[in-house]
């Protein structure tokens, strides 16, 4: 575990840049897929935009969505970075062209709350699963649905899998159902009922290396190994003791990273079928996320801080100080020279990513 150093009054601030740009907590953090400078944040002040970075300590709005009366709490480029994605607590989806920043579609669709936005892989579709118990997968050719999906409850989360082949959608009252992602009319072709009802999957997330296999989170701290074409459950560790708020699969190992706001991170083995190592935080941990070479995992906190976590010495080497707050979301950029920050602060803040 990372020690402290002192009151929080005395913490160091690591950031180069903090920006105040936003009225609200921002909730939502991306990274351009291939461009190193370019940044995309969503906020509780009903605004999102698009930000480039002319250095360390610079950073300058080049384009603002127009405000809208709800928050913008979801904020998404797709995986060629030709385009980006924003959703609204009011079940707004918007499309947008991320080179100019103009609105492309204004999708129909959501009523109410928006949970998740997915991109497939070759950006032609957009995936979204709503607290109305429906979920959209809309063509990007044409701006319009190709398939709605309709549940028995809210839907909490969701992934694609399988080269897109599967959509898998978790819902507010513990169950998780599976369906062919373009079939219509929609037909569940699997469904997961949850042990105990009313745990609500938070999260999920689709193994890079086997895009068969899907790993969810509840909030009891449950965590489901699940194959999406028979709905078997392949392994279900209970590694935490409150909810799963973020999984992530390293692109390196066959290794799953949990974070949980029981303030623990959890790294779980898939071959052996054992936790690997387990780390904690002063608070609730809202996300992990493995840098590229598989062996860094990091970590952002309701105790105000981000954390690199380093698996060749089973130990934090570097703890990020700077905000007063939750850090609500995070990115890295591309080359994985900087940390982009949300949080409940309100503000945005710059964190090179050294040791």
């Amino acid at each position: 575990m990372c020690s402290e150093q002192g009151e929080e009054d005395s913490f160091p601030n690591d950031a180069t840049l903090t920006i105040s740009w936003h009225k609200e907590p921002v909730y939502a953090v991306d990274c351009h897929p291939q461009l190193d400078n370019i940044f995309l944040t969503a906020s509780g002040d009903g605004t999102a935009c698009l930000w480039k970075m002319q250095d360390e300590s610079d950073a300058q709005p080049y384009y603002a969505v127009e405000e809208r009366e709800d928050s913008q709490s979801l904020a998404k480029f797709s995986p060629n970075g030709s385009l980006f994605a924003t959703a609204c607590l009011d079940g707004s989806v918007q499309v947008f062209n991320a080179s100019e920043g103009c609105l492309i579609s204004d999708l129909v669709g959501p009523t109410s709350s928006v949970e998740f936005l997915r991109w497939s892989q070759d950006s032609s579709l957009l995936f979204a699963g709503c607290s109305d118990q429906t979920a959209w997968i809309w063509s990007m050719s044409e701006g319009n649905p190709v398939n709605v999906f309709t549940t028995n409850a809210p839907v909490t989360s969701g992934c694609l899998c399988k080269h897109d082949e599967y959509a898998v959608l978790g819902m507010e009252d513990g169950n998780i159902s599976i369906f062919q992602t373009l079939e219509t009319p929609p037909t569940a072709l699997q469904v997961i009922t949850a042990p105990v009802l009313g745990q609500a999957v938070i999260c999920m997330e689709c193994d890079p290396f086997e895009e068969r296999l899907v790993a969810s989170g509840a909030i009891n701290g449950q965590i489901l190994f699940i194959q999406p074409e028979s709905g078997r459950i392949l392994a279900r560790p209970k590694l935490h003791n409150d909810s799963v708020e973020s999984l992530d699969f390293s692109h390196q190992y066959r290794w799953l990273a949990s974070g949980s706001t029981d303030a623990t991170i959890s790294v779980w083995d898939m071959e052996r079928s054992i936790p690997r190592y387990q780390w904690q935080h002063e608070g609730a941990v809202v996300k992990v996320k493995w840098l590229k070479g598989g062996q860094l995992l990091l970590s952002g906190s309701a105790d105000h801080t981000l954390r690199l976590w380093d698996i060749r010495t089973a130990s934090c080497v570097k703890v990020f100080h700077g905000h007063s707050d939750t850090v609500l979301d995070f990115a890295i950029t591309n080359n994985e020279e900087y940390i982009i920050t949300g949080c409940d602060d309100h503000e945005i803040r710059v964190f090179p990513l050294v040791l």
